[in-house]
């Protein structure tokens, strides 16, 4: 018993020994520290990962976190520029356009689109103007159609509108570009022309009653359209009222006006 008890004794006093180194070394700085640092986490004050909790520093040196760089500005879109007006003609300039097509209505007959007595008055003007500085002959043809009333009356107002246009057509086609034609009044039309000699205004009337002709539509063929042409040749010293004064008097010398 008693070697037993000493034995058992030694063996205690063994393991206390054994026990109290461990602790010792437990406790010991650079073990407990390693132990810290490998679990990354502090206790009694010692500092890990570079943060300290109750006052105690640790061995390595805190590495303080760089502020995030600030995120650029995203560049906005330019607003879209408008796009440009089409380009038109200034406004002088239309103007300017609108009172010449009104000029031009106010010169033009409505039905044939002939020019009216002002506008021939103005052409017949210029030609004997021309003609004091350049020599020739001014002819003037009044026209009388003397049965379109006719017309009128058996085919209705539209088909006399009709004929009478035609004839419009008819007679500017049978003359030259610089020839006027124009409409004095309901059934009587104008022709003015510059010629280099009076011999070719027999002809000139065959020519224009042959297109007066051509006015009618088939189907109204079995009337004919009579027309009264009283030619004139203007005098040095005429003016354009004179010239279709003295065509007038001649038309109703022959009766038809």
């Amino acid at each position: 018993m008693g070697g037993v008890g000493a034995t058992g004794k030694g063996r205690v006093g063994k393991v206390k020994k054994l026990f109290g180194r461990r602790r010792l070394k437990r406790d010991a700085p650079g073990l407990g520290q390693a132990v810290i640092e490998a679990g990354g986490t502090e206790v009694g004050g010692t500092e890990v990962g570079g943060t300290e909790m109750g006052g105690a520093e640790g061995r390595g040196p805190t590495q303080a976190t760089e502020p995030a760089e600030p995120a650029e500005p995203v560049e906005q879109a330019a607003p879209a520029e408008p796009a440009e007006p089409v380009a038109g003609p200034p406004r002088g300039v239309e103007a300017m356009l609108r009172e010449f097509a009104l000029w031009q209505l106010s010169l033009a007959d409505p039905t044939t689109g002939l020019a009216n007595q002002p506008l021939v008055l103005d052409r017949l003007g210029q030609a004997l103007v021309r003609r004091r500085r350049h020599g020739g002959e001014v002819v003037v043809c009044r026209i009388v159609l003397d049965n379109l009333d006719e017309f009128n009356l058996e085919h209705g107002y539209a088909t006399g509108a009709t004929i009478l246009s035609e004839a419009a057509r008819q007679l500017t086609s049978a003359l030259r570009a610089e020839d006027t034609v124009g409409r004095l009044s309901d059934r009587v039309l104008v022709a003015v022309l510059a010629v280099d000699d009076e011999q070719v205004v027999g002809s000139l009337r065959d020519r224009l009653l042959q297109a007066l002709e051509q006015a009618v539509p088939e189907q109204s063929r079995r009337l004919r359209l009579h027309a009264d042409i009283a030619t004139v040749v203007a005098g040095p010293y005429d003016s354009p009222e004179e010239v279709l004064a003295r065509a007038e008097r001649l038309n109703r010398v022959s009766g038809q006006e």
